[in-house]
């Protein structure tokens, strides 16, 4: 059997969770919202993740299987990708950034989740194709703040606005 190189895309970010205890951030807008009685997290917008690839031609099976970039989209992509692809997905990289995934994809092949809004010039360019049957996963973003800000008015006035 042959042993895939396998790449690791990533980029430093660091933590919010600090930054609110310090309370010199009124407001920041995530995907993946804190778990504290401290901060309030409203969901703001759903984001449609979708599978494509460079292969007008590919099957979920191969698109899964052959070049297959893994973006890391937070916990509950995870979940819901793992329990879609169960064992047939073996990556031929991670990567921690959807715009670093759709260079790679555009300069090597392959294929991955990348957010339809991302993709939607590349499909209609004919330089990524949608994988047929292949589910769309939903990924959400937060407005976070937290509880008893001195801007809460302020913050749900911006929040009415989005």
């Amino acid at each position: 059997s042959s042993r895939r190189r396998h790449t690791r895309c990533s980029r430093w970010s660091r933590g919010l969770g600090d930054v609110y205890k310090r309370q010199v951030l009124d407001l920041a807008f995530v995907y993946e919202p804190p778990t504290t009685s401290e901060l309030v997290a409203r969901q703001v917008t759903k984001i449609p993740l979708l599978l494509v690839s460079s292969d007008p031609s590919a099957t979920i099976e191969t698109a899964l299987r052959d070049n297959y970039l893994m973006v890391d989209w937070g916990r509950s992509f995870s979940i819901t990708h793992a329990s879609f692809v169960e064992d047939r997905c073996v990556p031929r990289a991670h990567c921690s950034s959807g715009s670093m995934a759709l260079d790679l994809l555009l300069s090597r092949g392959g294929s991955c989740y990348l957010a339809q809004q991302m993709v939607e010039p590349h499909l209609a360019a004919s330089e990524l194709y949608p994988v047929a049957g292949a589910p769309v996963i939903e990924r959400h973003s937060y407005a976070v703040f937290r509880t008893g800000n001195e801007n809460t008015d302020l913050i749900q006035s911006i929040l009415r606005g989005l």
